[in-house]
């Protein structure tokens, strides 16, 4: 996917495994493309009215800009957590934490929508930002999967220090992801059927910031969120020579 803005390369949608990508999804490429996600995503942010951001405030997130459209708290909460077998449970919660999943999953449903709506052909992503580190995730406008990814050294040299060996093997074996290589990111493929599966990442997201990457105060985080604009309809007029 081409570099999404912190770092990977936006692969032709899709996160399920880090290797194979089919041959529609290849030629659905951008070709060249250099800059990283985090740096497309400053980009398209610039010349792209329809994004929201969201930033902590005293008891959560005030969002700012265009707001998620879908789901309920309670509703948020039954689907939170929920957990898939043999997913670790995420432990004790603060209300910052809490407020941290619910925008979360907030922003993956709007990412996730905002491919179904007609005449929408660009991809929609957001990124999940605690100082250097991030996890970020692009719904292709073609697929049914969000490609997810978590920083590396490769695109932040300070995660270096971060980044033992016994974390960079959790990353792979125990989160599922693949290491740096077309993408400069680890990364993988999600499915995406349900709401319950966008629930996965949000806590997915949430257990890779706190265990990989030592965040501990969830409030700080600011969060980006890019959604294409539908492409406007094109008119054809008919002419009668006759």
């Amino acid at each position: 996917m081409p570099d999404l803005p912190n770092g990977s390369k936006q692969e032709s949608k899709s996160n399920t495994d880090a290797s194979g990508s089919s041959e529609n999804e290849k030629l659905a490429e951008p070709t060249a493309v250099k800059e990283t996600i985090r740096e497309r995503i400053m980009r398209e942010i610039s010349q792209n009215p329809r994004w929201s951001e969201a930033k902590p405030s005293g008891q959560g997130f005030v969002i700012v800009g265009e707001r998620p459209s879908s789901g309920k708290p309670a509703a948020f909460e039954t689907l939170l957590t929920t957990l898939r077998q043999d997913e670790p449970a995420l432990g004790n919660l603060s209300v910052m934490d809490q407020n941290w999943l619910v925008t979360t999953l907030a922003h993956l449903i709007q990412i996730d929508e905002s491919r179904r709506v007609e005449n929408v052909f660009g991809d929609a992503y957001c990124i999940f930002e605690v100082g250097r580190a991030y996890f970020q995730c692009l719904a292709p406008s073609f697929g049914t999967y969000l490609r997810c990814e978590a920083v590396s050294e490769q695109f932040v040299p300070e995660m270096g220090a971060i980044l033992t060996p016994e974390k960079r093997n959790r990353l792979m074996q125990e989160f599922g992801f693949a290491t740096p290589g077309y993408s400069k990111n680890f990364s993988q493929k999600i499915d995406i059927v349900n709401k319950e599966d966008l629930a996965f990442v949000a806590r997915m997201a949430f257990r890779v910031l706190r265990d990989i990457y030592d965040v501990t105060d969830f409030g700080a985080t600011t969060f980006k969120v890019s959604i294409p604009e539908p492409a406007k309809p094109v008119s054809i007029q008919i002419h009668d020579h006759r």
